[in-house]
């Protein structure tokens, strides 16, 4: 087999490999619930989480959540850093409606975690309507990662207060490891599968001519 058709197969092979199975990179979704918090559009919370020391990505994140009256426009956001920065994840939600359990937020579009990084979950109303989010009763939890301080905003997310780490949400982030490369890097790699397959035909057509 030559050098280009070698490099073609591992190239390949790269863009094809299957996916790591997730992981969870914190949870206490298991320990009792102490209470649940009502979120409206004049209360907004957070909980905070760190990641460990490897570069991850995010694939889903659960929490209980339920008990909504009326419709309500709920959003739910990931931001990066301890002060509650930049906007790294939106998510899609699922029904509120009924009595409080263990529901999936997935994130629409990819979002790779830093290492030694914290997050903060972020779950909010834009008008009328509210909904529950329950915490725990207690500080257990399982992961590499862990929990750091829950939040709260009355100003629709203008300021937050620190309340401490005591009794965080019930939350459970799910990860694989490494980062997703960036589109930049696939479309790279891409490219250079086209010139190695161009060179590979032209070699060949010359070989065929030379005979």
């Amino acid at each position: 087999m030559h050098l280009l058709e070698r490099l073609l197969l591992c190239c390949a092979a790269v863009a094809v490999a299957p996916t790591a199975s997730a992981t969870v990179l914190v949870s206490n979704i298991g320990e009792p619930r102490r209470a649940t918090t009502t979120i409206d559009g004049g209360f907004w919370a957070a909980q905070g989480f760190f990641n460990d020391g490897s570069a991850s990505t995010l694939t889903s994140i659960r929490t209980v959540l339920g008990d909504a009256t009326g419709i309500p426009n709920a959003f739910a956001e990931l931001r990066q850093g301890s002060t509650l920065g930049a906007v790294v994840a939106s998510f899609a939600l699922p029904s509120l409606a009924g009595p409080s359990s263990a529901r999936t937020l997935a994130p629409l579009g990819v979002v790779s975690l830093a290492p030694n990084e914290t997050y903060y979950l972020i779950m909010g109303i834009n008008g009328p309507g509210s909904f529950g989010w329950s915490y725990a009763e207690g500080n257990a939890f399982i992961g590499t990662g862990g929990f750091v301080n829950y939040e709260y905003s009355t100003d629709q997310g203008v300021s937050w207060v620190n309340f401490g780490g005591d009794n965080p949400y019930l939350l459970e982030v799910n990860v694989m490891a490494g980062a997703v490369p960036e589109p930049a890097a696939w479309l790279l790699m891409i490219a250079g599968l086209g010139a190695t397959g161009a060179a590979m035909r032209k070699r060949r057509a010359r070989l065929r001519f030379a005979f």
